[in-house]
């Protein structure tokens, strides 16, 4: 699936682990360069797997 972007467009994710993070490796491979990126949980040993950023 091809994105284009313009050079004005904003992105939210809310989440950054199991689907967020890919979401955002997916953004930024298409040229995304404005993300804001909104996680309330902690970086912990038990969920370290799901982190890729």
């Amino acid at each position: 699936m091809a994105i284009e972007l313009r050079p004005r467009d904003h992105f939210l994710v809310l989440g950054a682990g199991g689907l967020g993070s890919p979401a955002l490796l997916g953004l930024l491979a298409a040229g995304a360069r404005r993300l804001t990126i909104v996680d309330r949980d902690a970086v912990e040993t038990s969920n370290l797997q799901r982190q890729v950023l």
